[in-house]
């Protein structure tokens, strides 16, 4: 799917999806599809097992990325989200993404605690856009 969705996403079409799928592409290194929570100019992404895009982004501060967001291109600054930030927008993200539920093996009905766990494992990402 994620091949079909990008040619989507790249295309005059990429209406279709992009109200919560993107492009994202760190330092001009690999690309990947992802779904987003988008709060203004700051979109939260999880980085999953498949994909290495973010695994360039550093523990400590940020990477500049590239995203194919709504068909245009923009630019940003990516970040590991901590503590009771990434707890906020793992909230918001799978309001967003209904559908991510199964991606953290959590279900609609898990515990605030069990959300909470499962984000600390994964890879949640900032991107703050430019």
């Amino acid at each position: 799917m994620s091949a079909i969705t990008s040619l989507l996403l790249r295309s005059p079409l990429h209406r279709l999806r992009s109200k919560s799928w993107a492009i994202v592409s760190v330092d001009g290194g690999e690309s990947a599809v992802v779904r987003y929570h988008r709060d203004g100019d700051r979109l939260v992404v999880l980085g999953g097992s498949s994909q290495g895009w973010w695994r360039t982004i550093p523990s400590e501060g940020s990477a500049t990325v590239t995203v194919r967001l709504a068909g245009t291109t923009r630019s940003g600054a990516a970040s590991f989200l901590e503590g009771e930030a990434l707890d906020e927008a793992m909230v918001a993200y799978l309001h967003t993404n209904p559908g991510a539920w199964s991606e953290l093996g959590v279900t609609p009905t898990a515990t605030g605690d069990d959300v909470a766990a499962a984000a600390r494992e994964a890879a949640v990402v900032a991107i703050d856009l430019r």
